[in-house]
């Protein structure tokens, strides 16, 4: 079968299934500030300035590979999480 094992070892931090919602509202506030600010002739605001991205239901990615398992204590056993079928 193709496909059968996991293919990248990269995965979100996350117990969210999306991030999608959080990113329309936080684009959603940024762009009205900057429209704001072109009106009154500002500059426009950093996004920092408008929203905190640590605020996110992600909490960045994870290389799960089998130096970074070796390496974490009381970790899962090398290749766990990889189901890579045999033959």
């Amino acid at each position: 079968m193709s496909r059968s094992y996991r293919k990248h070892l990269i995965t979100g931090t996350t117990c969210a299934d999306s991030e999608k919602t959080w990113k329309v509202l936080w684009h959603r506030r940024y762009r009205s500030r900057v429209r704001d600010a072109i009106r009154v002739g500002k500059e426009a605001p950093l996004i920092r300035e408008v929203v905190n991205l640590w605020d996110g239901p992600k909490d960045g990615k994870t290389m799960w590979d089998e130096t970074f398992l070796r390496v974490m204590p009381g970790g899962p056993s090398i290749g766990s999480g990889v189901n890579r079928m045999a033959g």
